[in-house]
């Protein structure tokens, strides 16, 4: 004996009980009479209980086939909701997506993209978690999250990596130190330039050892054979916009930190470099063994696009 029962087993059951009779039923279920027959037999056999009283032609429930047909129409409408759910994440109608940011980029890039991809997909549930690039990388592993951003290319073989684009490292100052630098247009910049070899004196706002904005700063620094001195060393980046914006030492940091910001007092954004402008990578990340995910490259685009809109903005301040 093998008692158990499935899917087919109920819907079987449920339509001979439905019509009473094997060959309505078999109509119904578009087998043969044959087949239904020798399958109730067999289910019967299987599960060492009758599940229909034969009254002449008519099928009569059992109890247990009354438990059978009962019990398994809850089961069948259960079934029926999970395969509605799995057609609309098919279609990508509903679902739900688990995206990790860095803190400072999340600040200026969630609103915006968050709200695109709302208009686009309201029956998504989207889940963020905002962390540092190593804890990011590890919650995505480890299968906690389906996509992050972050601002370097990791070297995760488990992992895919994409980048999104390179975001211009700019001078963060106030309006009173940018007005005496006499800073001009220079073809290949989008901001008013300077030499940064010329601050080999101004005190620098500076973000810690561990975060991407400091490990540039200092690669410049060499690169111009710079030693500035320290003005403060602060952990958030926005935090170092606000104290160059008020004259406290000037800032090196991507640009698209200041985007989507309202200052009290606004930074001067002064781009640097010689050749060409230093940069931060914005790289996206998820599982190699994930299924392919459209939603996943939609909110991926989508976030592109937000940068997009963010160069807009800059034209507009021009």
């Amino acid at each position: 004996m093998n008692p158990w029962i499935s899917f087919r087993d109920i819907e079987y059951v449920a339509a001979i009980a439905k019509h009473g009779s094997i060959s309505l039923a078999a109509q119904d279920l578009c087998i043969t009479q044959p087949a239904l027959s020798i399958y109730l037999s067999k289910l019967e056999n299987r599960l060492g209980l009758p599940l229909f009283e034969r009254v002449g032609k008519r099928f009569l429930l059992t109890y247990a086939g009354t438990c059978v047909v009962e019990g398994g129409a809850g089961i069948l409408a259960t079934r029926d909701h999970i395969q509605m759910q799995l057609d609309d994440i098919l279609q990508s109608e509903t679902g739900r997506l688990r995206v990790g940011f860095p803190y400072v980029r999340g600040i200026s890039l969630l609103p915006p993209a968050l709200r695109a991809f709302r208009e686009r997909y309201p029956k998504v549930e989207v889940l963020i978690d905002e962390d540092n690039a190593q804890n990011l990388e590890t919650k995505l592993t480890g299968g906690e999250l389906d996509l992050i951003f972050i601002s370097h290319m990791g070297d995760n073989s488990l992992l895919e990596y994409t980048p999104i684009l390179s975001d211009p490292i700019v001078l963060y100052a106030s309006q009173a130190f940018a007005d005496g630098l006499g800073a001009a247009r220079r073809e290949g910049f989008e901001q008013p330039w300077i030499d940064l070899a010329s601050l080999g004196q101004t005190p620098f706002v500076l973000n810690f050892p561990n975060q991407k904005t400091y490990q540039i700063t200092m690669q410049m620094f060499a690169d111009y054979g710079l030693a500035p001195p320290t003005a403060v060393q602060v952990q958030n980046q926005l935090t170092a916009i606000h104290l160059a914006a008020v004259g406290c030492g000037v800032y090196l940091a991507p640009e698209y930190f200041s985007y989507n910001m309202t200052f009290t007092t606004p930074p001067v954004i002064l781009s640097v470099g010689r050749e060409e402008a230093y940069a931060m990578e914005l790289i996206a990340a998820w599982r190699k063994s994930a299924a392919p995910n459209r939603l996943l490259q939609e909110f991926r685009g989508i976030v592109q696009n937000v940068y997009s809109y963010g160069d807009r903005q800059q034209d507009k301040r021009k």
